[in-house]
């Protein structure tokens, strides 16, 4: 387990009506409430760190939250994720059905450390200056894929 840390250092809400609770989450409009449609948000990571996923509940296919260029909808979500130095992540509702949303803490990793019961392999792609590190589970099957520029 990674050791809790304070949020509001982490990311910031650029747009829309999403927020960032005192205990360390941020989490989609009216949670946990139903959130309305056609909603957008934009959070910005101002350091590197990972996601633990409290309740993730949306309209599945149509109500998105996208991380590291991942989509999640449904009832999946962002859990162990790392995100980035400058990386967004984005919430978007569309103009049908609308469900509890999602409350997702944050949780600091030890830079270069893989999470527990994973090794990491770190590759580059081509051109650009965005690294992919892969996380396989020790015991097989689970594979966590981590995008970064740095571990600050």
């Amino acid at each position: 387990m990674w050791p809790v840390i304070r949020f509001v250092d982490y990311l910031t809400v650029s747009s829309g009506p999403c927020t960032i609770t005192v205990d360390d989450c941020f989490r989609s409009p009216n949670y946990p409430s139903n959130y309305s449609n056609n909603q957008d948000c934009v959070f910005n990571a101002t350091r590197t760190f990972g996601l633990r996923v409290v309740t993730f509940q949306t309209e599945a296919g149509f109500d998105k939250l996208f991380v590291n260029e991942v989509e999640y909808s449904g009832t999946v979500g962002p859990d162990g994720e790392w995100i980035a130095v400058g990386a967004q992540l984005r919430w978007s509702s569309d103009e049908s059905v609308t469900a509890q949303g999602f409350e997702i803490c944050i949780e600091a990793p030890v830079p270069g450390a893989a999470p527990e019961g994973y090794v990491c392999v770190t590759c580059l792609r081509a051109g650009a200056c965005i690294g992919l590190r892969l996380c396989h589970s020790s015991k097989g099957g689970s594979v966590r894929r981590v995008t970064f520029v740095s571990l600050v």
